[in-house]
């Protein structure tokens, strides 16, 4: 019987039957009392009536259509009344709101209840954590309305449990997005553009944290105190305020998003995806430098290929990376089937590396079927334009973009995509034939006589929605993406990020120092320059408690072209000439050995610098002016205890050497030289079998080598090197320290791998890396250290020529029987020399292979 065959009608006797119940004056034998509340409440219990009955039931005029006008009777709570629902009767909704149960009569007056799903329970917080510096995760305990849940303003953030204040309207933290995600329980805050805003600031991050008052921000280690008000659950009802808290850290490196990635063909980019966004390229003074980070495909280093995989800003778009194949060499391809992807030395937002720092992956080669392009995003870029986001290439001039009521005049805007007139082509955004730039507000001027779109007001909500766009060949059409978006006017001044000691002369290390001083500037283009104030810089240091106040000219600070935001503010150890009476010199900021003191707060003035209204990132209104900060001077000359620091790490390609510079007093050497005070690469030097360190004092510097053994770095890259326990001679420890030594030489030898015989006299042997190789040139005196073997008996080679950087072709001084069993044999030669070696010089180990043949 088919399920929906229990929706039957009623006879007449049964229904004077049920009807004289109700009066009480005479009760049918056949029939039960239907009890109140038997009734279906189709917003709440849907899915599990569908699983009960095998349909779903979204309201009672689909019970009448599967009915076909049969009578289905319905009992009203509190009431006597039958209602029936297939002539077109409906039941309240407020009367029948929250109802778990159904009931019904079937043709034989026979009732059966069907029993709701369990009352929700009271809503809770499981937990809140960081995932990073630039997101935030929230999960209850059951499901929550979306619409209430992603509302920014029912999230209450302090310092302190006593919270009243709104994310947005009362602390003005713009620039963020909270996401209910896909079990419809967690919510995700993140930041909209983690270059001008984060969770809170971090090693990689100078970007706006959070606010949690009119004068604090969210601080890395941190407890942060979380009340959340006005979420509704998943069935509409008002849910009370829960409260929780986390600690901004992130004390975990990233890793891979996946097990394995996948490409359609052996020409395609491939895509890798991590667990949180990532930063490479980062040298240990925070310059933008190639080859950092290590990358490397089937062991060759493709690390100059490798970028962001899109030129988003959001956290995800910093997850994800590409490898542009064809900038590896003209015919690089993957291999069909699965390829090895490596990585070493890639850090997260808080400076956290890899663990280990090499991490591998496989990206497996598989045809799939073409899928339509979707729109992944929509982002604004300046006052009066979007960004339109695909996830592929499409076909020129094929589909519109459309701005529901533009003007607030009741008229849509609307434009073609890949159109001159319409929605322009983006080619300054990474992956061709994917983004499209949107002009809403068509002035061009962006001057308040010409504000057409806000009109005065400072944002607008538009509705945008992007249809009839097709794949590149023009065969697969995209779904349509409708959603209403926030856009704004920039009308943020910039802020102060941070202060730090530098050296004014960075290459050396020598010469005066100075302060860097960074700033940032929301929401679009991030670009300020020199404002138009005047007073002084006032900057203080505390000594032996007395204070020295210094000022120094407004002219002192020049900005470091062309990074818009860096500004540098010059000092000089040998100014004893005070600015003022008042003040004092600026000599008095340094220490005996011309190094700027630590402790040294920076008064900002007001103007210092303003935001610039960029020619490809317009503004209605330009110029705002820094309003003013007092930040601590991160650095400055201090130690006592032993004690090293990223600056003072490095590694010696020449003596093949980890190099640790230590600053303190009475440094007992035996603590340095100590083994189990190191650990690389999450390994105990101690545990490095090889292994060994010589300490050594030359003109005051302390210097302390690691000398690491052959096979022990299997790829070059920077690594995360600890150290701890070094001491003094009375015994006072350092602070445990983790620094990334940057640049380490792979000092593991090639391996040959695999072996395929060609011809009655060719094989080629490919190793396990890049090696240092031209391709189709003879590799010199490599013949002497290649054998090849044929059912016992002994072949010499009299040639090695490279196929590409990894395979070697090998011919024979006499042709082979191939039909035999073939062994190729590696070892150094009568003088023990070896002639095959990586890009690092590491000679190839010995070894024999077994080949296969690929003869015709």
């Amino acid at each position: 019987m088919n399920k929906l065959s229990k929706f039957a009608f009623m006879s007449t006797a049964a229904v004077a039957a049920l009807a004289v119940s109700a009066t009480g004056s005479a009760e049918a034998a056949d029939v039960t009392q239907i009890p109140d509340g038997a009734v279906i409440n189709p917003e709440t219990n849907n899915a599990f009536h569908e699983s009960q009955i095998g349909t779903s039931l979204a309201s009672f005029e689909i019970i009448n259509a599967l009915n076909a006008g049969k009578d289905i009777y319905f009992k009203l709570p509190g009431s006597s009344a039958f209602v029936n629902v297939a002539n077109g009767n409906l039941v309240n909704s407020e009367v029948i709101n929250n109802l778990p149960a159904l009931s019904y009569v079937d043709e034989n007056g026979q009732q059966t209840t069907i029993p709701g799903p369990p009352v929700a329970s009271e809503l809770k917080v499981e937990s809140v954590s960081a995932i990073n510096a630039t997101q935030v995760k929230i999960v209850f305990n059951q499901e929550v309305d979306e619409s209430s849940a992603e509302n920014l303003d029912n999230y209450y953030i302090g310092l302190t449990k006593d919270v009243d204040s709104k994310f947005v309207t009362d602390l003005g933290n713009t620039g963020y997005t909270a996401e209910l995600q896909k079990d419809g329980k967690t919510v995700i805050i993140s930041a909209d553009n983690v270059t001008t805003h984060s969770i809170w600031t971090d090693k990689h991050t100078g970007a706006q944290p959070i606010k949690t008052s009119a004068t604090e921000t969210v601080l890395e280690n941190r407890t942060v105190y979380v009340q959340i008000k006005d979420i509704k659950l998943a069935n509409g009802k008002l849910a009370d305020a829960v409260e929780s808290s986390f600690v901004a850290k992130d004390s975990e490196g990233p890793k891979f998003a996946s097990t394995s990635y996948s490409v359609e063909k052996v020409d395609e980019d491939p895509v890798i995806i991590f667990n949180e966004p990532v930063v490479f390229d980062i040298d240990a003074s925070g310059t933008v430098n190639t080859g950092d980070t290590q990358f490397y495909l089937n062991g060759t280093n493709v690390t100059a290929a490798v970028s962001y995989a899109t030129a988003l800003n959001t956290p995800a778009a910093k997850s994800a990376i590409k490898v542009d194949l064809s900038a590896v060499a003209a015919d690089f391809e993957l291999e069909e089937g699965n390829n090895t992807f490596e990585v070493v030395g890639l850090e997260d937002f808080a400076g956290n590396s890899t663990t280990p720092s090499r991490i591998t992956t496989t990206i497996n080669v598989a045809e799939s079927a073409v899928e339509a392009p979707k729109v992944t995003g929509v982002e604004q870029v300046h006052d009066g334009a979007f960004r339109v986001i695909f996830d592929k290439a499409i076909a020129a001039s094929t589909g519109t973009v459309t701005v529901k009521n533009n003007k607030n005049d009741g008229n849509d805007l609307v434009v073609t995509l890949n159109d001159v007139a319409g929605a322009v082509l983006d080619t300054t955004y990474l992956g061709a034939g994917v983004a499209y730039i949107v002009e809403f507000d068509e002035d061009g001027t962006y001057s308040a006589v010409s504000d057409e779109v806000y009109q005065g007001a400072n944002s607008v909500i538009r509705t945008v929605e992007v249809k009839d766009f097709k794949d590149a060949t023009g065969n697969k059409t995209g779904a349509k993406h409708t959603k209403a978006y926030t856009f704004k006017k920039d009308n943020v001044a910039p802020t102060a990020v941070s202060a730090k000691v530098i050296n004014d002369d960075p290459v050396t290390g020598s010469g005066d120092q100075d302060i860097q001083l960074t700033f940032t500037d929301a929401p679009f283009n991030g670009l300020t320059q020199i404002g138009s104030g005047s007073d002084n810089i006032i900057l203080k240091v505390a000594e032996n408690g007395v204070t020295a106040t210094v000022a120094v000219p407004f002219a002192s600070v020049t900005q470091d072209a062309p990074t818009a935001n860096i500004y540098t503010l010059a000092l000089d150890a040998g100014n004893t000439t005070p600015l003022a009476s008042q003040y004092a010199s600026e000599a008095d900021l340094f220490d005996g050995n011309g190094k700027l003191k630590a402790g040294i707060t920076v008064t900002l003035p007001y103007g210092l610098v303003e935001d610039t209204n960029d020619t490809d990132t317009p503004q209605y209104k330009a110029g705002y002016q820094f309003i003013g900060a007092t930040l601590n001077v991160q650095g400055g000359s201090s130690a006592v205890v032993p004690q090293t620091s990223q600056a003072n790490v490095e590694y010696n390609a020449d003596l093949n050497a980890i190099e640790v510079i230590f600053v303190g007093e009475d440094i007992d050497a035996a603590t340095v030289t100590n083994k189990a005070n190191y650990t690389f690469d999450g390994k105990s030097v101690a545990d490095i079998a090889g292994a060994s360190i010589e300490y050594s004092v030359t003109s005051g510097t302390k210097l302390a080598r690691i000398f690491l053994p052959d096979n022990s770095v299997v790829r070059d890259g920077n690594y995360n090197l600890t150290i701890k326990n070094v001491a003094t001679k009375s015994g006072a420890k350092m602070l445990p320290t983790t620094v990334v030594v940057y640049d380490v030489e792979d000092n593991t030898q090639p391996l040959a791998t695999a072996a395929k015989v060609t011809s009655d006299n060719t094989i080629e042997v490919t190793f396990d890396e890049t090696l240092d190789v031209v391709a189709a040139a003879p590799v010199a005196n490599a013949e002497r250290n290649f054998k090849v073997i044929v059912g016992g008996a002994t072949y010499n080679v009299s040639g090695v020529v490279a196929k590409n950087t990894r395979t070697l072709v090998l011919t024979t001084v006499d042709t082979f029987d191939y039909n035999k069993a073939v062994q190729v044999q590696f070892a150094p030669d009568a003088s023990n020399d070896v002639f095959v070696t990586d890009v690092a010089g590491n000679k190839a180990a010995t070894k024999t292979v077994t080949a296969t043949k690929d003869v015709q």
